[in-house]
C-alpha cells in the first residue's frame, strides 16, 4: 500500500483534501513535495526564497549594497578585509538612510570576523556583498555590536585603527 494522497484512478491524478478539493496531475515534482518530508522543506525552502527576493525593502538593500564602489576581489588579508569592507560598507548604507551597526564575532580564540546588522534585522556579508539570509541577529551569541567603526578609536591607537578598520576614500570613491 503506497502512503500519499488517494488516486484518481480515471485521471491519473490524486486529490488533496476532502469534498470540493482540487485535483493535482501526478507527475514528479508532486510526488516529492507530497510523498517526501524533504521535499517539504524544499518546497518551504523556495517559497522562503522567492518571499525574501520579491519584498521590496529586501530588493533595495541588496541593490544599494551591490552599488557600494568596492568589489569583492578587491579584498587584501590585513590590508583591504573583512573589517575594512564592513566600515566601508556601514558608512556608505548609512548615507542611504539605513540604521547599521557592525558585528564582530569570534570564529575561534584568535580569529574574529566582521559583517554588518542593518536595520536591527538584517544581517549582511560584506566580503561578498550579500544578505544573509538564512541567519538572524541572535544566532551570534558573545558578538560585539558597535554603532559604527569609530567607537573604536576611544580603544584603538589610531595608526592600528586605520590598518584594521580605515579605507582609502579617495581610492573607492573615484570608482563612482
Amino acid at each position: 500500500m503506497s502512503a500519499g494522497p488517494p488516486e484518481d484512478v480515471t485521471s491519473g491524478g490524486f486529490f488533496i483534501g476532502g469534498e470540493g478539493s482540487m485535483l493535482i496531475q501526478r507527475n514528479s515534482f508532486w510526488n516529492l513535495i507530497l510523498n517526501n518530508s524533504t521535499g517539504i522543506l524544499v518546497l518551504a525552502f523556495l517559497l522562503c526564497l522567492t518571499a525574501c527576493t520579491t519584498d521590496p525593502y529586501i530588493k533595495k538593500l541588496q541593490y544599494d549594497i551591490e552599488k557600494a564602489p568596492y568589489s569583492t576581489e578587491d579584498y587584501i588579508s590585513e590590508v583591504f578585509d573583512c573589517s575594512n569592507m564592513t566600515n566601508f560598507l556601514d558608512d556608505w548604507l548609512e548615507q542611504r538612510g539605513y540604521d547599521t551597526k557592525i558585528l564582530v564575532y569570534y570564529i575561534d580564540s584568535k580569529d574574529s570576523h566582521a559583517i554588518l546588522l542593518v536595520d536591527n534585522k538584517v544581517l549582511i556579508e560584506s566580503v561578498k556583498k550579500r544578505i544573509l539570509s538564512n541567519k538572524n541577529p541572535q544566532d551570534y551569541v558573545g558578538a560585539l555590536i558597535f554603532k559604527d567603526a569609530e567607537t573604536l578609536l576611544e580603544y584603538t591607537p589610531e595608526e592600528k585603527w586605520f590598518k584594521e578598520w580605515g579605507y582609502k576614500q579617495s581610492y573607492l570613491f573615484g570608482r563612482l
